[in-house]
Formats: C-alpha cells, structure tokens, sequence
C-alpha cells in the first residue's frame, strides 16, 4: 500500500492475533463499537473507548498511525458537524452545550471511521461478505442477502481507488496548470468541477471492467454459491466475542453510573 493512499476500505495483508479471527467476530466487533458510540456520552467514557482502540490496533501489528488514516476521508465531516452544533444549538452561537455536543457528535464520527477501519483492514473483501451473508442468513427470505453483501465488500474495495484516482487526476490538472490552492470560492469550484467529470468516467470504467471480470468468471446475482474458504468458528473466536461484549458492557455502565 502507498503511503499517501487512504485506509478505509483497504485490507492490510498481516499475521496477527486480529488477523486469524473470523470476520464474523470483527464484524460483531464493528456494530458494538457503532452501537458503545451512540450511546455513550461523556468524554472519560470517549477516553475508555480511545484506550479500547489502541488495545485492538497492538493486536493487528499495524502502526497505529497508520490505522488512523481511517478517519482522514472524514474530518471535514466531523469539523462541519462540530460548527453546525456550535452554531445552531441551544439558539445561540458557540454556547458552551452546543460545543460540547458538537464535540460529542464530531468524536462518534471518527470513532466509528477508525472501528471501520481497523475492521477492513485486517479482514479481506470476500471474507467481508461472508461474514455478512452468514449474519443476515435469517432474513434470506424478504431480500438477496449474498447480492447485498456482494455490494457492501465492493464498495469497501472502491473506496481507496476513488481517492487514488482522485489524487492522480489532481497531481494531472497540477501539471497542466491548474492551481488547486487558490483562495477564491469560485475560482476554487471551477478547479475542482475540472476533475469530477473525468473522476466519474474512470469510475464508470473501473464498474464496466469489474462487471465484465464477474461475468466471465461466471456470477448471476441471486444464484446460489458456495465459499472455497468457508468459514470455521473456533474457541478463540468465542473468548474474543465474549471480551467484546464484557468490554462494551463496562464501558456502557461507566458511562451512565460512574462518569455521569
């Protein structure tokens, strides 16, 4: 992987402990983080969670800094996130409430991006839709499970081929002249406009291509396929979950009795 490339989405080849574990168990490991976030609210509660992190990123054998790269495709987000409630809450500007629940929002931002990301990157795209196809194999009968999961992993994989593409394209305009730091809002949605119609022409191409591989190799979406590497639950996989939810759980009770 490039140094520059973005995080989110990519898988990050490796031998660790957070590696071997099935993916429905880094799954399982994605919607409590998601679901601890939402609930959560105070900052030691935030501070617990950071720790949490950090555990799980030693147990990838990635650096750190790398795994936080993650949330890079979204700290625009969280920073629009964190104005608009010191804007607009409480019906004043930049009240103290408004901030800290801007605060509060901006951190689940990045937070869930960093889950995510420590989830696909320890964990390949096909082992992502497994994972999502044996936990939603209940509801099989109201919609095609496998066709969605199919979509999911794959718009995981585009993820870091969109922002290449897109920084490819910008360092082109670059050498033809065009000056991405202009100060002008104008001059700079001009500049910008220049790279998002061939940006989705290279998209358009990289889909037509993928369809065409997918086709050849024989898929129908909705038919029945099974898995050259199904996937095998072990016991370490159930200490795993166990810690998670024991994790989650703690972290939940902290946050409403003793840091509340």
């Amino acid at each position: 992987m490039k140094k520059n490339s973005v995080l989110l989405g990519q898988y990050i080849r490796g031998n660790s402990y957070l590696h071997e574990r099935d993916p429905r168990d880094k799954l399982a490991m994605a919607f409590l983080s998601l679901v601890v976030l939402l609930c959560v609210s105070s900052l030691w509660s935030f501070l617990i969670i950071s720790v949490c992190y950090i555990f799980l990123a030693f147990l990838t054998n990635i650096s750190i800094f790398l795994l936080l790269r993650s949330a890079k495709p979204i700290i625009f987000l969280a920073i629009f996130t964190f104005l608009m409630h010191c804007l607009w809450s409480d019906g004043a500007i930049f009240s103290a409430n408004g901030a800290l629940l801007g605060v509060f929002f901006a951190l689940r931002i990045i937070f869930i991006a960093l889950f995510a990301g420590l989830f696909t990157a320890t964990t390949t795209p096909e082992k992502i839709a497994d994972s999502i196809t044996y936990t939603l194999r209940p509801l099989s009968r109201f919609f095609d499970i496998q066709s969605f999961a199919t979509i999911i992993s794959m718009s995981l994989r585009f993820i870091p081929i969109i922002a290449q593409e897109t920084k490819s394209l910008m360092f082109a305009q670059a050498s033809r002249g065009v000056n991405f730091k202009t100060k002008s809002f104008k001059e700079k949605f001009r500049v910008y406009t220049s790279v998002l119609a061939p940006e989705f022409l290279l998209l358009f191409s990289h889909a037509d291509k993928l369809a065409l591989a997918m086709e050849s190799r024989g898929y129908v979406p909705g038919a029945k396929r099974t898995s050259l590497h199904p996937l095998e639950w072990s016991k370490q996989d159930t200490k795993f979950l166990c810690v998670l939810c024991l994790a989650c759980a703690l972290v939940l009770i902290c946050d409403r009795w003793w840091l509340a």
